[in-house]
């Protein structure tokens, strides 16, 4: 697990298998270790590519969620769930931080 400088509310990004989910949680860290207890065992592919996006004064940054939601509409598969393709991919890379080591 990573160092508690993700204990922070922020808007997450997690790849699986051909999927990025996009959500917001008050404390990723904890987020993090509930979503990798929903993968089924035996499961090929683990959660990867982690990365996330602080709100101001570590308040939970909800708008911003909704923002990116919209802004990746076209991609959006499920819900929370965005196709994992090349232009989802540079936005992220753009505008989000590495996942804290």
């Amino acid at each position: 697990m990573a160092d508690q400088s993700c204990a922070y509310p922020g808007v997450y990004f997690v790849r699986w298998g051909k999927h990025i989910k996009i959500g917001c949680a008050d404390n990723v860290c904890r987020r993090l270790h509930m979503l990798k207890g929903t993968i089924p065992e035996g499961e090929l592919e683990p959660l990867g590519w982690i990365r996330v996006v602080y709100g101001p004064e570590k308040q939970l940054p909800r708008y911003r969620e909704h923002e990116i939601h919209e802004t990746l509409a076209a991609f959006r598969g499920r819900g929370e769930w965005f196709r994992d393709c090349k232009d989802v991919r540079c936005f992220i890379a753009r505008y989000a931080d590495p996942w804290p080591e």
